[in-house]
């Protein structure tokens, strides 16, 4: 039996998107602020009402259920992927498996890699800073269990030249999701969690320990930043100023992409410090830079204007980058051609599009991390781009998820410090259902009403996708769209 606060929490969900769906043609003309009722005095009144609303029924997985006479097939559509896909593919959707393709990795890393490894030296670098990694790619060409668990007895400190920190604040289908991701790695001990004191006790982080094997690194902080702020510094001091290191949400699913720009799965801890190090030296910086990870999002569609809804299953998942395609924003997911900007947002393009996760080492650290975008910012560091290690942001995988994902949120909306509970619904529209100028228009405001907004958008995205033809089960599939101009 499902539990009375599940059944709460999805009968809110769907009420709310009721009332949004209800209320699309009276807050069309969102510019009046006719809408000016306090979203918290809001969800007051609908979490009241919501305790008399029946359960509805969950959706059928999209591969089980036939689609209504006259309705577009996205299986049809997209052919029989599923029969062509590699066995051991992850799958992190219906239409995105991630193959490891080792010998693919081989025959796009190792032989630059070499290359570097007989040159012996950076151009235009001094020696010293970048010795430490080219020692490590020597250690790893000339033993490549040097770094694993199963080390031949070569590695006898269980030094980490890279560790990869996931900060964890609970969330079970998004752990479920990494626990599974991950659990090729063999070598775990270089993939660290850093968990804020309100989780450290809970049971979900106990079981990361004793069920996954996965260490729990650091210090516990109330708040996120101040959590990775000091755990770093448990970092150097364990492993030394020349570690490096890629700060993580949960969400963060580590990949390396081929010349095509398809993601692939790592095969192996070894496998990725080989990457991250190559990354490191074969761009400007000299060993001391902020290298920008390739930071992308999975778009199953596209919403022109944040209305034409159009599904991108046909010609493949669109991988839409941060600060090559995407905009940062707090409410939506943004595939933007630049050139159709407008002056107006042309001024704030510089921190709109380098949002992204960065990975550095911790020469003259001093506490200053800002979550994971900058790493040592007061040493001025500058920052390069790689090409091929880089990370999915798997938000969720369907509709039903994003919904439970952002009410979660709001329920804890606490934490958001720029939280308004003055705010309103009509202001949460207008960072959700107005056009892609509006808003990024309103941008300022949608970071007050974060969650709601976010709610509002996943019925608003559905609603598009149902006018647009497609069958309820596709649209409920579908992960976030992307807009567009």
């Amino acid at each position: 039996m499902m539990r009375s606060s599940q059944k709460l929490l999805f009968a809110f969900i769907f009420t709310a998107i009721g009332y949004y769906l209800g209320s699309l043609h009276t807050l069309a003309t969102y510019g009046d602020h006719s809408s000016s009722t306090p979203i918290e005095t809001y969800l007051s009144q609908s979490q009241s009402q919501s305790q008399s609303q029946s359960q509805s029924q969950s959706q059928s997985h999209l591969s089980k259920i036939a689609q209504s006479k006259g309705q577009r097939n996205i299986t049809e559509i997209n052919g029989s992927r599923d029969e062509i896909e590699d066995a051991s593919a992850f799958r992190l959707h219906e239409h995105i498996h991630l193959s490891e393709d080792l010998d693919l990795y081989r025959k796009l890393v190792h032989p630059p890699l070499r290359e570097l490894l007989e040159k012996g030296e950076v151009a235009d670098c001094p020696t010293d800073p970048v010795k430490p990694y080219f020692d490590i790619l020597k250690n790893i060409d000339e033993n490549p269990l040097f770094y694993e668990d199963d080390h031949g007895g070569k590695n006898s400190d269980q030094t980490c030249p890279v560790v990869f920190l996931f900060y964890f604040e609970g969330g079970s289908k998004v752990a479920r999701t990494f626990f599974d991701f991950y659990s090729n790695i063999q070598t775990k001990r270089c993939l660290n969690f850093i968990v804020s004191s309100r989780w450290i006790e809970s049971e979900e982080t106990r079981d990361i320990v004793d069920t996954h094997g996965y260490t729990i690194v650091g210090k516990h902080y109330p708040k996120q930043d101040k959590t990775i702020s000091m755990s770093l510094h448990a970092i150097k001091e364990q492993y030394g100023d020349d570690v490096l290191v890629s700060v993580n949400d949960l969400d963060h699913l580590l990949v390396w992409f081929d010349l095509e720009g398809k993601p692939h799965r790592y095969s192996s801890y070894t496998d990725m410090v080989r990457l991250y190090v190559y990354e490191l030296l074969s761009t400007p910086g000299c060993s001391d830079q902020n290298v920008y990870e390739k930071y992308v999002v999975p778009c199953t569609c596209l919403m022109k204007e944040n209305k034409k809804y159009t599904s991108t299953i046909q010609d493949d998942v669109l991988w839409s980058e941060y600060g090559v395609t995407n905009r940062f924003h707090p409410t939506a997911n943004f595939y933007l051609n630049r050139s159709m900007e407008i002056r107006a947002e042309k001024r704030d393009s510089e921190y709109a599009y380098s949002i992204g996760t960065v990975f550095s080492n911790l020469r003259k650290y001093d506490g200053d991390i800002i979550t994971h975008h900058k790493i040592c910012w007061r040493t001025k560091k500058v920052y390069s781009r790689a090409k091929m290690c880089g990370i999915i942001h798997a938000r969720s995988d369907n509709m039903v998820q994003s919904l439970a994902k952002y009410q979660h949120f709001l329920q804890a909306a606490e934490l958001n410090i720029y939280r308004s509970n003055s705010a309103t619904i009509g202001d949460a529209m207008g960072c959700s259902v107005v056009d892609t100028h509006g808003i990024i228009e309103n941008e300022r405001t949608c970071r007050k009403v974060k969650e709601f907004a976010n709610i509002l958008a996943i019925g608003h995205q559905k609603l598009a996708c149902l006018n647009a033809g497609y069958s309820e089960e596709h649209c409920t599939s579908d992960m976030s769209c992307c807009l567009t101009y």
